[in-house]
């Protein structure tokens, strides 16, 4: 889907744009962690997506399934630094009523 490409290429413009102290992929390529949500919000999301909301941000993650860890770090086993083509494997939930 839509969302998990913009995100990859947000966090590859982060790292060439040397905005990295805002978001960044920890060592492994596996995590990104997200290091300042005031700019994040300010800055970043406006620029990627409809929505440039943190709580937006955060839910768009739920609804793609992926893990929050520790401190604002997140990971999905088809989200990858060094692999982007495996963000097409990332389905959106879809909810349904009750």
């Amino acid at each position: 889907t839509e969302f998990p490409e913009r995100l990859h290429f947000l966090l590859h413009e982060a790292k060439r744009t040397k905005q990295d102290n805002i978001i960044t992929w920890l060592p492994c390529g596996k995590i990104f962690r997200v290091l300042d949500h005031c700019r994040l919000e300010r800055e970043l999301l406006p620029r990627h997506f409809v929505s440039g909301t943190w709580r937006s941000f955060t839910k768009q993650l739920r609804l793609h399934s992926f893990k929050r860890l520790e401190s604002d770090a997140f990971s999905h086993p088809y989200f990858l630094r060094d692999d982007p083509s495996m963000v097409h494997a990332i389905e959106r939930r879809v909810r349904t009523k009750p």
